[in-house]
């Protein structure tokens, strides 16, 4: 499988998407990351996205959601 993803944590089987209105406007990006997501979830991986805001005005909550998800992952 080789999906590009914007952070990616092979051990934990954890990918994050950052959804910026810029790069995801398109109907065409918008169908291509649903599709990029499903087809790392049928491989097994967890898919973790996030919004701009997420990431630049709320990034305490954010670095904490992905430390919780990659805890979770280390117990599988």
């Amino acid at each position: 499988m080789s999906t590009e993803v914007d952070a990616w944590w092979p051990q934990a089987r954890l990918a994050v998407e950052a959804d910026g209105w810029e790069t995801h406007r398109s109907r065409r990006a918008f169908a291509r990351d649903r599709e990029k997501a499903n087809t790392l979830t049928l491989h097994g991986c967890t898919v973790l996205r996030f919004t701009h805001d997420d990431v630049v005005r709320r990034s305490a909550q954010t670095a904490a959601v992905i430390r919780r998800a990659l805890a979770a992952a280390a117990t599988r």
